[in-house]
């Protein structure tokens, strides 16, 4: 709490009057003050004890968001000074240090404090952003924004929705309970990423780390490679999903009931109801927001999975993917323990257990060594996602270890200038236990072994999806549709 209301009193104006000597002009000596002090009071993070048992420090998304519109209300360069803070965490990440402790169990903890503080950040959201149109409507004490003013506060509150907004909704959309359910897609609303939702929960976290993963980074593959193909591919996916849940009950893919049309035509509301009230540049300002916010975000989605593999056992795509790949591992996610980017963006840096374990909240989240492990914390590694060569350099040999010590597979795609090896056994192959799958039209059959794996698979399905539709299908499925043959 001492470090919240410290950071909180930051956002007065970087301790005006406290008549420290310092030359600088004086239109630049609040701002210049305000920076200063934010970076004393996170690095002071180092000496703060984590028990894992406090929500309180979650709740510091409030101020960024208030940092950020504090900014574009003060104007001029100070527009952009969540960007400035934003710019310091590399350096306040390597500072303030890790936190590779377990959570206590979940009896000691107070889950009902942990789940308000992730549904208020889509309130305040929320509200920021309506103050920001405002200010950007009808001008501050200055005057109104100019255009280069307006594009200054775009990036620095995308950079609030994108690393802040876009993580506490995907943290409220695994929940399921209806209210975090529709904060989490407001929160996605208002980034223009809504179908998110549908393809994060029913399509990423079943392909993950395949080649039918839009989301997923390939070895060797830049940051400007995957942009487009995993914007695009999530879309894609997301259309493909909702038109299969239609099919099944029997509806076109134009049709009311369509959760995509309806999420696109909110997004489009939204737009357009800013756009009329606020007017073009505030408009302009939602739309660069979303910008930014997108490109942060996919930022983390390049670098969360970068080169890493499922063994695969079957190519035949009528298969569900549960039998096609195996199941999804803690090698599956790049982990880090860094403390200062896991207290703001929900210990998302725990990735891996979060997709073991897809049911977890956040505050439950452990950290394993059985999982690859990034050099720093998101913040360092986004920057060296925007220079290919830094990122190659800094992640491909960490890569090429991490595959040394899973040798039995096959790899589809290697770092560049690397020469992969020629598989010399089934096992190396990618097939499990050096077997092979016999498929016979639509009939499977299966000894009690492949009975166990499919109960162990079925239930990591409901696990991963989260989907009661998705559930109830599954276990309506027929224990003598299918037999593994050992060779």
């Amino acid at each position: 709490w001492l470090a919240t209301v410290a950071l909180g009193y930051a956002l007065i104006g970087g301790l005006p009057g406290c008549g420290l000597p310092i030359l600088l002009a004086e239109e630049y000596r609040p701002n210049i003050l305000q920076l200063a002090w934010i970076f004393f009071i996170l690095a002071c993070l180092r000496w703060v004890p984590e028990d894992h048992n406090s929500a309180a420090i979650y709740y510091i998304h409030a101020l960024v968001g208030g940092l950020a519109a504090d900014g574009i209300y003060r104007g001029g360069w100070r527009s952009m000074t969540l960007m400035y803070v934003i710019l310091m965490f590399p350096m306040l990440d390597y500072f303030v240090g890790t936190d590779s402790r377990s959570p206590p169990p979940k009896q000691e903890l107070n889950s009902k404090s942990f789940r308000l503080a992730s549904l208020m950040q889509p309130i305040t959201q929320l509200v920021f952003l309506i103050w920001s149109c405002v200010i950007i409507a009808y001008g501050n004490d200055s005057g109104k924004l100019t255009v280069a003013e307006v594009v200054g506060a775009s990036i620095s509150f995308g950079t609030y929705t994108g690393a802040i907004g876009i993580t506490y909704a995907h943290e409220l959309c695994h929940r399921h309970s209806s209210l975090d359910k529709y904060l989490g897609i407001m929160n996605l609303i208002l980034v223009c990423y809504p179908h998110f939702n549908i393809e994060h929960n029913k399509g990423h976290h079943k392909m993950i780390a395949t080649e039918e993963d839009p989301a997923t980074a390939r070895a060797g593959e830049t940051f400007y490679q995957f942009l487009p193909r995993v914007i695009m591919g999530e879309l894609r996916s997301a259309a493909d999903i909702e038109r299969r849940r239609l099919l099944k009950k029997g509806l076109p893919f134009i049709h009311p009931c369509n959760e995509l049309i309806r999420l696109f035509s909110a997004t489009t509301c939204v737009a357009l109801l800013i756009g009329t009230i606020f007017g073009a540049k505030a408009c302009l300002f939602f739309c660069g927001q979303c910008a930014v916010a997108l490109l942060l975000f996919e930022s983390v989605n390049y670098l969360e999975h970068y080169g890493l593999e499922r063994r695969q056992h079957s190519d035949d795509i009528s298969l569900p993917v549960e039998w096609r790949y195996e199941p999804v591992a803690l090698r599956h996610a790049w982990d880090s323990p860094t403390r200062l980017v896991n207290t703001f963006i929900l210990k998302l840096q725990r990735h891996a257990d979060h997709h073991v374990h897809a049911g977890k909240r956040y505050q439950q989240l452990t950290i394993s060594d059985a999982s690859p492990q990034l050099p720093g914390g998101y913040a360092t590694m986004i920057v060296l996602a925007f220079v290919p060569p830094l990122w190659f350099a800094v992640m491909d040999p960490r890569l090429l270890e991490h595959r040394r010590r899973n040798p039995r597979q096959q790899y589809r795609h290697w770092p560049r200038g690397f020469v992969p090896p020629v598989p010399t056994s089934f096992a190396q192959a990618g097939i499990k236990g050096a077997g092979r799958v016999i498929i016979s039209g639509q009939r499977w059959g299966r000894g009690r072994l492949a009975q166990r794996r499919a109960s162990d698979r079925r239930r990591s399905s409901c696990t991963i999806c989260l989907d009661p539709e998705r559930c109830t299908e599954s276990e309506n499925i027929d224990n003598d549709d299918l037999f593994i043959e050992d060779q």
